[in-house]
């Protein structure tokens, strides 16, 4: 799979995660554990315990994400292999819905980088729920309606999430 753009969201705030140098997710969390709202050593604990080392991809990532997204962060992935999809990842698809709305529409009406034509997942990793769309179904734009403006807005530090 080619990744595209990388993001977090939390708050009505948004960060891009890849610089170009194929920056992953993992790497803003263990690099910045104080504002993902977890503890160095409790990261350091988890790499661990599954024998892997801290920013690799695996079980602990995969618990480390879980952890951060069911504390309200929102994770967004762009692919771009065969054609563009978008991954939206949230603790609940029913309880974050607003801040879904708030987020894609911000995406598509003010970065300008998600398009109705693009396929998009949105996957709550609690409750395991998900919701697709695409251009031969139901498009993105359906989901979030009219809306347009919104209070999102694109930081350049994580320290503005503090």
């Amino acid at each position: 799979m080619q990744d595209g753009k990388a993001y977090w969201y939390y708050r009505e705030k948004i960060i891009q995660v890849d610089d170009g140098e194929g920056r992953k997710h993992i790497n803003d969390i263990v690099e910045n554990p104080d504002v993902f709202g977890i503890r160095s050593d409790e990261i350091s604990a988890i790499y661990d315990y599954y024998k892997e080392t801290p920013g690799f991809e695996g079980k602990a990532r995969e618990k480390i994400m879980a952890y951060v997204i069911h504390a309200g962060w929102i994770r967004i992935r762009e692919r771009t292999d065969r054609g563009t999809i978008w991954t939206i990842q949230c603790s609940s698809l029913r309880t974050e819905e607003n801040d879904l709305k708030e987020l894609v529409s911000f995406l598509m009406y003010s970065l300008k980088v998600l398009y109705d034509c693009d396929q998009v997942c949105l996957s709550g990793i609690d409750d395991q729920t998900s919701a697709y769309f695409n251009i031969t179904g139901k498009a993105i734009s359906t989901f979030i309606g009219l809306k347009k403006i919104n209070a999102v807005r694109l930081i350049h530090s994580y320290k503005d999430f503090l």
